[in-house]
């Protein structure tokens, strides 16, 4: 058993009293021995009866009952008072428990953090369920998901409670909302409660629910305001630290500094700079010349506020900084007389680019890398139709995508005119070749529709002449194929990134292949690959990522779990912000994680003035005490009056015999 409350077993001493409160009956006594006794029957005086334990049951009760009370008090169970679920017609219930895991709920109140509190109340809801009665568990945090789907499995949603913990999302409450009571919609109790339990510190006014689905608020103290300020971001730029920050109000920020440190595993701080923080916003703060060496794994460059008794939300005062640089690119190699355009003195692959209105710039390349460093700034690179890659070019090319790159290369006619001294590596290692296509080949079709449709749209009518034939290499999975089943568009992971392979070039004199709405899908698909595995680029908490099956994440020294998302490759979302570390063998990337604008510094609101709910639509009632101590005490009290009966009986006889 484990115990919320250890003081509370100080009660145990009290043990001691029903023992104690006999000696100090037993007081002095002096025999006298009359000359007529004889003539009574023997009995026991009173004054000597009191020396003696009269009823050891009944002491051992007591001392019991004393020992369950300091028990219960410890321990979960024991609850003065608590939310009940109310049933009008007594019969089975449907209730939705929607619980906030945003960045907010970390703001600490007298009993804890509001995450906290809103897991136990949503523990204790479950303790005044039935048979019958069904539950869906709701996430609140960005984007809102079901934890739990329907189900009268109460233990079910007991468990993923007890697992739920904070993170730094931001608040999607009204996307919950509409989770739950489209969950509800379909179940056959007539009565359906939602329960939020949230600080409800969200931007957009909450949506009304259905009249026949009761909304409630079980802790509406949780919408009281707090003082915070936040740390959303730090990276550095040259010299400095930019440093974005947001404060509830001026209150919370007087009298602090921000600080850059060094922050090692046993919690020593060394300070690199400081300065006094004087208002919220963007900040910039020198750093030494030369970065001071880490000899630790774990130990991290910090920006961090220091502390003040007007701020509620701690957890969001410290942030690692991003030492990488941000200014990431997309390249392009592709012959501008093969894969130009008439009308541009851009290529086909690049007037797509500027389709897709991309945060990234786009930049040509005259010719293809031949060392790793020319390509550390680029998180996409696309080849267009090469005759083959030198050895140095495919080093480069491997190392590239080994550390987290993406390559996207659409293979043409040129690989028949390869130099014996070239090679296709990290592509293929077997050598391709561009040939003819047969009337009956040359449709096609997706090999994965539920996850490609947006991939093979268009495509089915697609009549290109020739193609290029290879031999995948192993782990490579096609996202598109033709008729017989040869690839069109191969993904396979290599170390840290991914190569996405075309056997069609973008040259719109071999086929209208580039000409197809879903060509930008697929340039779209690769540019999703690189933001997510770049690690230059911040991303938010909730964001998930995608990642090579090979590859373990870490956030300091806890690793992630990852769960399956296509062939060879997994998904991941961090929760909180910071540095995450990506493992594969000896390689390792760092990414980082930003907080959202506004989430640690919103107001919460007032429900009803939100929502429009009223105070009789509650579903909820307060029980006095929990059911386990008000059963122990009955049980108890019951047995010391049948004991305290039977003593009774046992003593009733006539004071004087025969």
């Amino acid at each position: 058993m484990s115990f919320l409350f250890p003081l509370a077993l100080g009660l145990l001493l009290l043990a001691a009293l029903p023992i104690v409160a006999h000696a100090l009956r037993r007081g002095a006594r002096t025999e006298v021995r009359l000359p007529t006794a004889r003539f009574s029957p023997a009995r026991v005086t009173s004054t000597k009866q009191r020396s003696y334990l009269e009823d050891r049951s009944l002491l051992l009760l007591r001392i019991a009952l004393i020992i369950l009370l300091a028990l219960l008090a410890a321990s979960p169970l024991a609850r003065c008072s608590g939310p009940a679920l109310s049933r009008k017609s007594g019969g089975s219930l449907a209730v939705a428990l929607i619980v906030d895991d945003s960045g907010s709920m970390q703001v600490k109140d007298k009993g804890g953090t509001r995450f906290e509190r809103a897991v136990a109340t949503a523990l204790d809801l479950l303790q005044t369920s039935r048979e019958g009665d069904s539950f869906v568990l709701i996430l609140a945090g960005a984007p809102a998901r079901i934890a739990v789907p329907r189900t009268t499995h109460v233990e079910d949603v007991r468990q993923a409670l007890n697992s739920l913990r904070p993170t730094e999302r931001d608040t999607d409450l009204n996307s919950a909302l509409s989770l739950a009571e489209s969950s509800l919609r379909t179940l056959p109790q007539p009565e359906k409660h939602i329960a939020v339990l949230s600080d409800l510190a969200t931007s957009e006014p909450l949506q009304k629910t259905s009249d026949s689905i009761s909304l409630t608020f079980p802790l509406p103290e949780l919408s009281q305001d707090y003082e915070n300020c936040a740390i959303l971001s730090a990276h550095r730029e040259n010299s400095q630290v930019v440093i974005e920050t947001e404060c509830t109000s001026q209150a919370a920020l007087e009298g602090r500094q921000v600080r850059v440190v060094v922050q090692k595993d046993s919690g020593s701080n060394r300070e690199l700079s400081s300065l006094p923080f004087t208002e919220e916003g963007s900040l910039r703060l020198a750093l030494p010349a030369k970065l001071p060496e880490l000899n630790s794994d774990h130990a991290r460059y910090m920006v961090e506020l220091t502390r003040s008794p007007h701020d509620e939300l701690s957890a969001d005062d410290k942030l690692e900084i991003a030492l990488g640089d941000e200014l990431r690119y997309v390249a392009v190699f592709a012959d501008r007389v093969s894969a130009g355009v008439e009308t541009s003195d851009k290529t086909v692959v690049e007037l797509a680019l500027e389709a897709l209105a991309l945060d990234e710039s786009v930049r040509p390349l005259s010719s293809l890398p031949e060392k790793f460093d020319e390509l550390r700034d680029v998180s996409l690179l696309i080849i267009d139709n090469p005759a083959g890659f030198r050895p140095e070019t495919q080093n480069a090319l491997e190392a590239f995508v080994s550390e987290g790159g993406v390559l996207l290369t659409f293979l043409g006619p040129a690989v028949d005119s390869a130099p014996l001294s070239a090679g296709f590596w990290p592509i293929t290692k077997s050598s391709p070749h561009y040939r003819p296509l047969a009337k009956d080949q040359n449709q096609v079709v997706s090999k994965a529709p539920d996850q490609n449709g947006d991939l093979a749209r268009g495509y089915d009518t697609l009549r290109p002449r020739r193609r290029v034939t290879l031999e995948p290499s192993p782990q490579s999975s096609a996202l598109l194929s033709f008729q017989d089943g040869s690839p069109l568009l191969l993904e396979r992971p290599v170390g840290l990134g991914r190569v996405f392979t075309s056997t069609l070039p973008a040259s719109v004199d071999e086929s209208d292949f580039a000409l197809r709405p879903a060509f930008l899908a697929i340039l779209d698909q690769a540019l999703e690959a690189s933001r997510g595995q770049s690690s230059a680029r911040v991303s938010l908490p909730g964001a998930t990522w995608s990642v090579p099956e090979s590859v373990e994440v870490y956030r300091e020294r806890e690793k992630l779990e990852t769960f399956s998302l296509s062939p060879g490759l997994r998904a991941v979302t961090p929760e909180l912000a910071g540095r995450y570390s990506l493992r594969s063998g000896k390689l390792e990337q760092s990414r980082f994680v930003t907080r959202h604008p506004g989430e640690h510094v919103r107001e919460p609101q007032n429900a009803e003035a939100r929502s429009g709910t009223k105070s009789s639509r509650q579903a909820l009632e307060k029980t006095p005490i929990s059911r386990e101590v008000a059963l122990a005490l009955l049980a108890l009290s019951a047995g010391e009056l049948w004991l305290r009966s039977r003593r009774s009986r046992s003593l009733r006889s006539p004071a004087i015999g025969p």
